[in-house]
């Protein structure tokens, strides 16, 4: 509640800034104006004791004490980024987006103010927004940066060779972590998954611990590709460094809770991935914690947190949520409705899937061959697109395409949450063992 009461204060006194700022124009203000400190001196200190707190309280006293240059304004306004995608609250965007405005109310030439905009825009799902921005920015200055927000923006549009563009672009200027990353995310897309791994080591060796975050992202990716080859022992290796660099680091948790769970360590999984929703509850991490709990005999427990998925489901990520639906076989109209309107927004290949899962589960054959060919379209090796395929073109009479994908989502089961597992015919899966919640 604390930190909650802490965001609403936050956002009061930005919206309370921007006003005065708006009713008494000043070209640039002076460092220790009040409208700086209405804007940027939080009546509180960020309450927490992680890392990206104590940067961020850091940063607050020097603007305590007039060190509002642009500069620290902006790293100010990045940090609440930061910080929103590591607690998934909303709120941080919201000061992130404010301080990123009021940059540009005050220092309408300091471009990274925009290329703070572009990334609230990109992290709230307005991918045309961010495009646009990145598109301004590669236009006016051309850097890394703004090459990345362009690919990124690109990517989740489903316009893949056109981001790979603009990655090729960021690389050129500088091979580094971030750069890196993202290569490795388009081999893997294109089904490269020996290449997508060779970037993430790279991507690594070229990090710093100084700036952890990224760093324990592309270890903790490194895990699932670990997992997704049944290397059980370095994907946890790979999950307990990135714990290392960012303590409780969620991904990294539930990392560690999908190995348990290929090991058939149902305690273990329950017990990090409590962890895991606890730090990000979000509907992946409800979704396979349900699951745990189930192999675990704790049904009750399991549907207090089925509940609290139906009640936020839709908010935090409609995609999954579909997805969780249609698995179940539950509200099945309704999950088709989430997917086709997140297609609305993003057509990448992952969209693409969840409109062809849902429309599958509801009868409607012909549309979902469609969607799930588009799903294929780039080559991804991915073991629930594979699965919901094989099931889609084995009913729709493409027997042998049929089998041969769920030849390979039975090869990368140990990726699939236990409800999906349950899915695939018992005459695929073989000698594969597999989990049943």
């Amino acid at each position: 509640m604390k930190a909650r009461f802490f965001l609403l204060a936050a956002v009061v006194a930005l919206a309370a800034a921007l006003i005065l700022i708006q009713t008494k124009p000043q070209p640039r203000p002076a460092p220790a104006s009040s409208a700086d400190s209405q804007l940027l001196i939080i009546s509180e200190p960020l309450p927490g004791d992680d890392w990206i707190d104590q940067q961020i309280r850091r940063i607050q006293q020097g603007v305590r004490k007039g060190i509002a240059e642009p500069e620290r304004v902006y790293e100010l306004g990045c940090l609440f980024l930061k910080k929103a995608r590591l607690s998934h609250d909303p709120g941080f965007y919201t000061l992130a987006e404010q301080t990123a405005l009021w940059l540009q109310g005050v220092e309408p030439e300091f471009l990274d103010a925009r290329l703070l905009e572009g990334h609230v825009r990109l992290a709230q799902h307005r991918f045309k927004q961010a495009e646009s921005v990145a598109r301004s920015l590669t236009t006016q200055r051309e850097t890394m940066l703004d090459y990345a927000l362009l690919g990124d923006a690109l990517l989740d549009q489903g316009r893949l060779q056109e981001a790979v563009a603009a990655y090729q672009k960021m690389i050129d200027f500088k091979p580094c972590l971030p750069s890196y990353c993202r290569v490795a995310q388009v081999r893997w897309l294109t089904g490269d998954r020996d290449g997508a791994e060779e970037m993430l080591r790279q991507a690594i060796n070229t990090g710093s611990a100084r700036d952890p975050e990224p760093l324990a992202w592309a270890t903790t990716r490194l895990a699932v590709l670990d997992l997704e080859r049944h290397q059980l022992e370095d994907a946890t290796h790979s999950a307990g460094r990135a714990l290392e660099l960012v303590p409780e680091y969620a991904p990294a948790l539930f990392a560690q809770g999908r190995v348990a769970i290929a090991r058939d360590d149902t305690s273990g999984a329950v017990t990090v991935l409590e962890r895991a929703a606890h730090r990000q509850p979000l509907p992946e991490y409800q979704w396979l914690l349900a699951d745990a709990l189930r192999l675990a005999q704790q049904r009750e427990r399991a549907t207090e947190v089925e509940t609290a998925l139906a009640r936020q489901g839709r908010t935090l990520d409609r995609r999954t949520f579909a997805l969780y639906l249609a698995t179940r076989g539950d509200q099945l109209e309704t999950a088709l409705t989430l997917a086709w309107e997140e297609l609305g927004e993003r057509q990448d290949v992952f969209t693409h899937d969840a409109v062809a899962w849902c429309a599958f589960r509801t009868g409607d054959l012909e549309t979902a061959k469609r969607h799930a060919s588009a799903a294929l379209r780039e080559g991804t090796r991915d073991a629930r697109l594979a699965l919901h395929a094989g099931l889609i073109f084995n009913a729709t009479g493409d027997g042998v395409r049929g089998q041969e994908l769920l030849s390979a989502a039975r090869d990368m089961a140990a990726t699939l949450f236990p409800s999906e597992r349950t899915l695939i015919p018992e005459s695929v899966v073989g000698l594969t063992k597999t989990n049943n919640p």
